[in-house]
């Protein structure tokens, strides 16, 4: 219980730490489990007609859901290995119930991921619950003493489904925490950015109206030269624009308060990407776009737009000597997904873990803002952006929003 208890403390305090679907949260999660099931077959607290009692499922059952395929053939390949090294008369049907115990259990997998944490015990707890039914229908008959052998085989099951339960709960609680602390984080940022914001918008406001102001009186003046007119009303479209900025860093941090209406993904995402075009060829990219069926998602479409041009946008701006932006549009059973991978210079963990922060930007003249904003818009509609790169192999974006009906 001891092995078993160290080695879920472990993965409970770092595993939130590592970023998912990375080689070092694989190989961390394989080197934790293959220990601890090794120490497990190694010092089992009790045998019997040719059976161990240990608790080598628990890290078998939790190295598939958290691993992955992996995880689950590298813990597979040492157990058979270190199973046949230690041979016995029940060597034959412990090869069998091992590889389906990680067999069923990596099945389990695909629902694990995104599942409550509720439904995440239920799917652990099923391969435990399988095995542990195989095995006291073999051990009932092997075991000569009757109130002996109940005892055992009770508080056998007991102790499993119990620490099994508690590493799973444990281990989703700090990873909650985790993601929280993270959350907080950004909302202190971005409370920073909106005090700023506040306190310089007044100030700002105020003479950019008197300017704005005047230079229409100036266009309307038959003093001024009709060829300097459009010099100022190229000054007035400017102000706007300052306008607007000063907008949208307060946008960063007050509520929306835009009505959410049903929005067909598909079509949003290709008129995004019919926009953005031009742009995309006088930098050299090609834009390639997969759509499926129809996919409506809630929110705000000029909001939804604003999130799509500041990723695409990105993308494009990620690959100075050309190259090609894939879009793709997927539907599940509870989300929609729009990933876009660019074949650009890439982007390192230190500088994946920093996007969406105020003020950083991986581009020279960026200032982080846009995709800022984006992760907000997302955030506000209760999606998701996942980003995946390594340098010089691209990055992909892949967001996630909740589906609705279409109209």
């Amino acid at each position: 219980m001891c092995i078993v208890f160290i080695g879920s403390l472990t993965l409970q305090f770092f595993l939130p730490m590592i970023k998912p679907g990375g080689m070092a949260r694989t190989l961390f999660v394989q080197a934790v489990l293959n220990i601890e099931m090794f120490l497990c077959m190694s010092f089992p607290y009790t045998q019997a007609k040719g059976f161990s009692f240990d608790l080598r499922a628990i890290p078998m059952i939790l190295g598939p859901l958290y691993g992955g395929p992996v995880t689950s053939a590298t813990m597979l390949t040492l157990f058979l290995t270190y199973r046949i090294f230690i041979g016995g008369p029940q060597t034959m049907k412990g090869l069998v119930i091992g590889i389906s115990l990680v067999g069923f259990s990596l099945l389990m997998s695909r629902y694990f991921t995104d599942a409550p944490r509720a439904k995440k015990v239920v799917l652990a707890a099923a391969p435990m619950v399988l095995l542990l039914s195989g095995l006291d229908i073999l051990l009932w008959h092997a075991l000569e003493d009757v109130h002996g052998r109940i005892l055992i085989l009770v508080a056998f099951d007991f102790i499993n489904l119990i620490l099994l339960t508690a590493t799973i709960l444990g281990m989703e609680y700090v990873a909650e925490n985790f993601k929280l602390s993270q959350e907080i984080n950004r909302t202190e940022k971005l409370h920073v950015v909106g005090e700023l914001a506040a306190s310089i918008a007044h100030e700002i406001r105020n003479p950019l109206t008197v300017t704005r102001g005047f230079l229409q009186l100036a266009i309307q003046s038959h003093r001024v030269p009709p060829d300097e007119k459009d010099y100022l009303a190229t000054a007035v479209d400017e102000l706007d624009r300052a306008h607007g900025i000063i907008n949208d860093y307060l946008s960063l941090a007050r509520p929306s308060t835009d009505e959410s209406t049903s929005i067909d993904l598909d079509e949003l995402v290709r008129h995004v990407v019919d926009t953005l075009s031009p742009y995309a060829h006088l930098h050299n990219v090609k834009v390639s776009l997969h759509v499926s069926s129809r996919v409506c998602v809630p929110g705000d479409s000029k909001k939804l737009t604003q999130l799509f041009v500041n990723v695409i946008k990105n993308a494009v701006e990620a690959m100075p000597a050309g190259g090609l932006v894939t879009i793709r549009t997927q539907c599940s059973k509870s989300r929609g997904t729009v990933s876009i991978r660019d074949t650009g210079i890439g982007m390192s963990n230190e500088e994946l873990k920093r996007l969406g922060n105020p003020f950083y930007s991986t581009k020279a003249n960026g200032t982080g803002l846009g995709l800022m904003a984006s992760y907000q818009i997302c955030r506000s509609l209760g999606g998701k952006i996942e980003v995946s790169s390594s340098p010089g192999k691209g990055t992909e974006f892949t967001v996630y929003l909740p589906l609705t009906k279409c109209p």
